[in-house]
């Protein structure tokens, strides 16, 4: 299925409150790194819609590594159901590492402490996240 930004938002949004429930994160702040993760919904092979590594699937994928993108292949999990993602988001988040998301008392502080907290390679991860949020928030 190809999605537009709104059809997205619309889909997913029953599925990023769910998860919101189980963390108390933001449900925006959850759409916000589905989106940037998967594309809009447009990349998202095996409904993994936050690029959650693991066992399931063999992906292409870009890392940096020492300040540059570096293109390789890593194991990614994979789901019957967009929902499955997404609640499977919500378990990783109850890891330590992600404390200070959980912490977090605003939208803002929740993707800080994303950025901050290794999820992601890419240097440029918060900004991007917070360019999305402020899309899909209203707030830019």
């Amino acid at each position: 299925m190809a999605y537009t930004r709104q059809s997205f938002i619309e889909t997913m949004m029953p599925y990023a409150q769910q998860a919101s429930a189980l963390t108390g994160v933001d449900p925006l702040v959850i759409l916000t790194q589905a989106a940037h993760e998967s594309a809009w919904g447009n990349r998202a092979p095996g409904n993994n819609f936050f690029g959650i590594k693991g066992r399931g699937q063999s992906l292409a994928t870009t890392e940096n590594v020492g300040g540059r993108n570096v293109s390789t292949r890593a194991s990614f999990r994979k789901y019957d159901t967009p929902l499955e993602s997404f609640v499977d988001w919500a378990r990783l988040m109850t890891k330590p590492r992600y404390a200070k998301v959980l912490a977090a008392g605003t939208p803002e502080g929740q993707i800080a402490a994303l950025a901050g907290s290794g999820y992601a390679t890419d240097p440029k991860y918060g900004a991007k996240l917070r360019s999305i949020f402020g899309r899909i928030s209203g707030r830019t």
